[in-house]
């Protein structure tokens, strides 16, 4: 229940997520899918990025979830980080420009959802 209630309280919801096997790693599709007989997401503005090699099956998936669950996740907020370790350093920094670019955007586009 304390999952519910920190999604309820919740001005919105990024969720940022690699790719196991083509999919969402399982503990976030089940946390999401024990959500699906409640209302909790419609009325929550929600971003996702997934950060993966490759991570278009992943994208579909969780966007096909989301929307199952009502959620408002607008296209800008929306970002597919394709060969994700490339893009970042041996201190985790991101060092592409393009992509440093691409989550501004996606975070002022889910900013304007929540407030």
């Amino acid at each position: 229940m304390h999952f519910r209630t920190q999604i309820e309280k919740a001005d919105g919801i990024l969720i940022c997520t690699p790719e196991y096997i083509f999919s969402l790693p399982g503990s976030l599709k089940n946390a999401l899918e024990w959500n699906v007989s409640t209302r909790l997401f419609e009325t929550k503005s929600v971003a996702m990025i997934v950060a993966s090699a490759s991570g278009e099956k992943n994208f579909d998936s969780l966007a096909l979830i989301l929307e199952t669950l009502g959620a408002n996740v607008p296209m800008g907020s929306r970002l597919l980080i394709q060969g994700a370790k490339g893009k970042i350093n041996e201190d985790f920094t991101i060092t592409d420009i393009k992509l440093l670019h691409e989550i501004d955007s996606l975070m002022a586009s889910f900013s304007r959802t929540v407030y």
